[in-house]
């Protein structure tokens, strides 16, 4: 089990949340996540994943209970949710580009610092060769780099990020990853990654926590931060998704 140390980034205390019509999905459910951490939410499909990703950026309120953000997080763009539904991240009527400056124009930036930044973003995030197409003529996996650019374009605190690497392809994806797990380091971020990705999970996260539904627990809670890929530590690796695996199960069944 993963015991949470340093300061808290969120805390869920008690928190019950019911959809319209009276069906609760969440009852007395607590978490805690660390400044700083990244952690994966896994289950299976409408288990609450994204729910629970929208409770902790507060884009809905429980029935009950409380959600309580460190101090850090004084403004609103402090926190950010990137939905799975990927075109509701971006404005379908500006171009690659001018979806990656907005956000930045929105905090008055510097238009050198401005034009320096997008630069950068679209070059980490291989949007390079699609400037000045629009989200509409852009692949799924395309739309989900534009997503990903606009949001670390501000470098929020604390990010949710919902199934936002499930169209990438195999060839980009790897460098994406590597890109995203470094600037949240960088920048001291706090990132939870809701995904099925086993191998995305072990790359990026320092924490797996699985739950399960009926109401939502938390079916299982892994340290993961010894045993990601790297090293060539292919026992542990191997132990590990093995310990994921079984979680995950408890978790469908």
């Amino acid at each position: 089990m993963f015991s949470p140390n340093g300061a808290a980034a969120v805390k869920l205390n008690n928190v019950r949340f019911y959809y319209r019509g009276g069906k609760e999905l969440y009852d007395d459910f607590s978490l805690d996540i660390s400044i700083g951490s990244k952690v994966s939410l896994m289950g299976a499909n409408g288990t609450g994943k994204s729910t629970l990703g929208k409770l902790i950026t507060k884009q809905i309120s429980p029935s009950a209970g409380s959600i309580v953000w460190s101090s850090e997080f004084a403004k609103n763009s402090d926190v950010f949710y990137l939905e799975q539904r990927t075109m509701n991240n971006v404005f379908p009527w500006q171009t690659v580009v001018e979806n990656v400056r907005y956000p930045l124009k929105k905090k008055s930036r510097a238009r050198g610092e401005i034009d320096e930044r997008v630069r950068w973003l679209c070059h980490t995030f291989n949007l390079d060769y699609l400037l000045y197409k629009y989200p509409a003529q852009l692949s799924g996996g395309e739309l989900q780099r534009l997503a990903l650019a606009r949001c670390f374009s501000i470098s929020p605190k604390l990010t949710v990020l919902d199934e936002s690497f499930s169209a990438l392809d195999n060839s980009s994806k790897k460098e994406i990853l590597e890109s995203v797990r470094l600037l949240a380091e960088q920048n001291s971020m706090t990132l939870i990654l809701i995904n099925h990705n086993l191998q995305d999970t072990m790359f990026l996260s320092d924490r797996c926590v699985i739950i399960g539904d009926n109401p939502v627990s938390i079916v299982s809670d892994v340290d993961l931060r010894e045993s990601r890929f790297q090293n060539n530590q292919e026992n542990e690796n191997k132990a590990v998704e093995e310990i994921l695996t079984e979680g995950l199960r408890h978790g469908i069944f």
